[in-house]
């Protein structure tokens, strides 16, 4: 392995730097014989060669679209992101980091919100808690964000509904007939 300090800048360094992603991670180099310096690591520290990505990427946490991060860090490459997302070995990390990027925003926004509603103000306080309780889910019920059920389903339930009695079933098919 070369002996280089890892670069100061690194949006200077991502302007000329070339394509793909496996050689800037130390976790992804296969030989140690490897003719060049990585600059990340995944791990929760930098060290004297190489910067922590996820310290990187979680400077960039409250942006859900990458964008500040790309730009500060990366230089503006979204190949090189992209790159990262689609290596065989960095994928799944890259998707972790997401994930509790995702979740350090949600807390963050829930908490706002939160905060939001202890001012004096009623009708906001009213409002932040109201968006509280619906947007904090207790259980996954699909019928709950499901919309309006198609005709044919409620067809489909009033006859097994009426399947019983004939006398209201007839109601029923002058009452279709009418509207």
């Amino acid at each position: 392995m070369l002996s280089m300090s890892k670069p100061e800048n690194l949006k200077e360094y991502f302007k000329s730097y070339g394509r793909g992603a496996g050689k800037l991670f130390l976790e992804s180099i296969q030989s140690q014989e490897a003719g060049f310096q990585p600059i990340f690591n995944m791990t929760d520290k930098d060290t004297e060669d190489t910067y922590s990505f996820k310290n990187l990427y979680m400077q960039y946490y409250s942006d859900p679209t990458e964008v500040s991060f790309v730009d500060n860090v990366l230089g503006g490459r979204f190949d090189i992101l992209k790159a990262i997302e689609t290596h065989k070995v960095l994928k799944e990390s890259l998707q972790t980091l997401r994930e509790e990027a995702h979740a350090r925003y949600l807390k963050d926004t829930y908490k706002s919100i939160k905060d939001l509603a202890d001012v004096s103000d009623p009708k906001t306080a009213i409002g932040a808690l109201k968006f509280l309780c619906t947007a904090v889910k207790t259980s996954e019920d699909p019928s709950a964000t499901r919309g309006r059920p198609s005709k044919k389903e409620i067809q489909q339930r009033a006859n097994e509904l009426l399947s019983d009695d004939k006398e209201i079933q007839e109601a029923f098919a002058r009452v279709q007939g009418i509207c």
